[in-house]
């Protein structure tokens, strides 16, 4: 009898495990098709952070080259900074729309509606430009579909980004960061170079200054259609120690650091310095070393050697494969846009534009005090200046006489000479931008 029941039950017990098996495989199968979908997903928001990123970095990098950082902290004109604060709006949006279309989400191209371009801190704006410019970029909704999720009756899921990115002035002046990674041996006196006046002060359309050595403000802030520096161009060569300070004349910096330079460049430090890199530090409200002796020589073929050196050049005037400028006009105002040359080092940057160039340079500034640096002819030795900004130049190519180069205004910043948030040279970016958010 008992041998019956348990035959009985046996028989009753058949396919139980079948059944198991089965309602685990659907249940296993559901976690395979959730997590096939939940890693699709992740990849396409993935790529939409990244899109959102991009855009941003390319807004605020818009606004930079806009010129919009590089206005007067207080404008006379309202109707010239309203129009100037349009235009970099106009062109970091552009900007962003354009670098986002270029990121695909799950293969496919995003349409302008679902690109938004919103400035959070709200910059620009028709007052004094700030130092830390916004751009927010949304990007989304966009319909992902599932693979699995239709069993469900989820198709497609929306996914979408946001991200911010801000310029970042280091300076802690009013002025738009500067490039400090292309110092040079060359020392200004605080003149303006583009200025007739006969004036050193730091006031109206014809400041003789560059830089107001008290605050550290820029005496002729932004681009030369607004009545700025930026945009200017100008002959500069060496000055002489013994004589008054003069505009469009430098001294040469006493170099301490380590000198990598290519082979074309003479065997002498100045020229190592000036057609290299040079890891002598420069630091606003410090001191920095002017070297009397090569100051007081006669270095023009130097000079002339190792600027065509530095920018690729094969003799003197334009086109003779060194890097141009290019002054893209808009109708609110232009952007400065270096071209690679034939001599480009970079492959492929012949006549196209360029991101890095090395005829971008930067030059110390020093309170000149509109005193000499030295009393006597041929004067020897060295001299310490306070350094209070720099300038940030493109060589546009070497002219006559021997050892003259031609130049063009692309930013300048400043510190005061005793107090602020120093400056320091080489060390940086050239255009500062960054994710905050």
């Amino acid at each position: 009898m008992r041998a019956y029941k348990e035959e009985t039950i046996r028989r009753r017990d058949r396919g139980v495990s079948l059944l198991m098996v089965a309602v685990s495989l659907v249940v296993l199968l559901g976690f395979m098709a959730l997590a096939i979908d939940l890693a699709s997903l992740y990849v396409a928001h993935t790529e939409a952070q990244h899109a959102a990123d991009a855009a941003a970095l390319a807004g605020a990098k818009g606004i930079v080259d806009s010129g919009y950082l590089t206005l007067a902290p207080s404008p006379s004109d309202l109707l010239s900074i309203l129009l100037a604060s349009a235009f970099a709006r106009n062109y970091a949006q552009n900007e962003a729309v354009a670098v986002a279309r270029q990121n695909k989400i799950v293969g496919q191209q995003l349409p302008t509606g679902n690109i938004s371009v919103t400035f959070p801190n709200g910059t620009p704006v028709p007052a004094t430009p700030p130092l830390q410019p916004q751009v927010r970029v949304a990007v989304g909704p966009v319909a992902v579909p599932t693979f699995f999720g239709k069993i469900f009756g989820r198709s497609t899921v929306n996914i979408s980004a946001i991200a911010t990115a801000a310029a970042y002035n280091p300076s802690g002046s009013s002025g738009a960061p500067i490039a400090v990674t292309g110092l040079k041996p060359w020392v200004f006196g605080n003149l303006d170079p583009t200025s007739a006046a006969g004036t050193t002060s730091c006031s109206g359309a014809n400041a003789g200054r560059l830089i107001n050595p008290t605050t550290g403000a820029i005496c002729r802030p932004g681009q030369t259609n607004l009545g700025g520096i930026v945009g200017k161009s100008f002959n500069l060569a060496q000055g002489n120690p013994s004589a008054a300070p003069a505009r469009s004349k430098f001294y040469i910096l006493q170099t301490s650091g380590t000198t990598i330079a290519p082979s074309c460049a003479a065997g002498d430090s100045y020229s190592q310095a000036l057609a290299g890199t040079n890891t002598t530090r420069v630091q606003t409200a410090t001191t920095a070393t002017v070297s009397l002796t090569l100051s007081s020589g006669a270095n023009g073929a130097l000079t002339e050697n190792a600027t065509r050196c530095l920018i690729h050049a094969t003799g003197n005037g334009l086109g003779n494969g060194q890097d141009s400028m290019f002054l893209n006009f808009g109708f609110l105002g232009f952007n400065l846009w270096p071209l690679g040359g034939s001599n480009n080092p970079i492959p492929g940057a012949n006549n196209n534009a360029i991101s890095r160039s090395d005829s971008i340079i930067t030059v110390p500034i020093y309170n000149d005090n509109s005193t000499p640096l030295c009393a006597v002819p041929g004067c020897t030795g060295t001299q310490n200046v306070t350094i209070i900004g720099f300038l940030q130049l493109f060589i546009n190519n070497t002219t006559t006489p021997t050892g003259t180069v031609n130049v063009t205004v692309m930013n300048v910043v400043g510190s005061p000479s005793a107090t602020g948030t120093p400056v320091v040279a080489p060390s940086g970016s050239p255009i500062p931008v960054r994710l905050i958010q």
